[in-house]
């Protein structure tokens, strides 16, 4: 029991590199791995500070990892982890805008009824049309005239 003003100890401690082995965490939770990262809660100004970095230099050299890393007062590996997902977040961000620009909004379709089958109930099928991209003519310079 804890007396007065006495806190408990947390009851997975972590390891300098932030790990907590398997024996020590919650043994509900299942886990098969010796060792489970404990996830890093980047401040807003961490975050912002990273974010400013990552619009200058998409990679990081190890000079400027570990400088970035002792500014934020974070390891090595987490500004490499964190520079490693926010590469990969902004691939996905292209490949959806890339996406997104090839799903056109396509009209419905059209039938049309032939007049010569005005009496039978003949129709044709006109599938909506794409609009195809207007191509710029080749530019001819002066030299092709000669």
């Amino acid at each position: 029991m804890l007396g007065e003003g006495e806190t408990k100890a947390p009851s997975s401690p972590t390891n300098s590199c932030g790990y907590t082995s398997a024996s020590e965490s919650d043994e509900s939770e299942g886990e098969s791995a010796s060792q489970r990262r404990v996830r890093t809660k980047f401040s807003s100004d961490q975050i912002s500070r990273l974010e400013k970095t990552f619009s200058k230099h998409k990679y990081l050299g190890a000079t400027q990892r570990r400088r970035t890393a002792e500014k934020l007062q974070l390891s090595e590996t987490q500004v490499k982890t964190w520079f490693q997902n926010r590469r990969m977040k902004l691939k996905r961000e292209v490949q959806d805008a890339r996406a997104a620009e090839f799903f056109v909004v396509l009209p419905p379709a059209t039938s049309f009824q032939h007049p010569a089958a005005s009496g039978q109930h003949a129709r044709l099928y006109f599938p909506p049309q794409i609009p195809a991209r207007q191509i710029p003519p080749p530019m001819l310079f002066p030299s092709c005239y000669f």
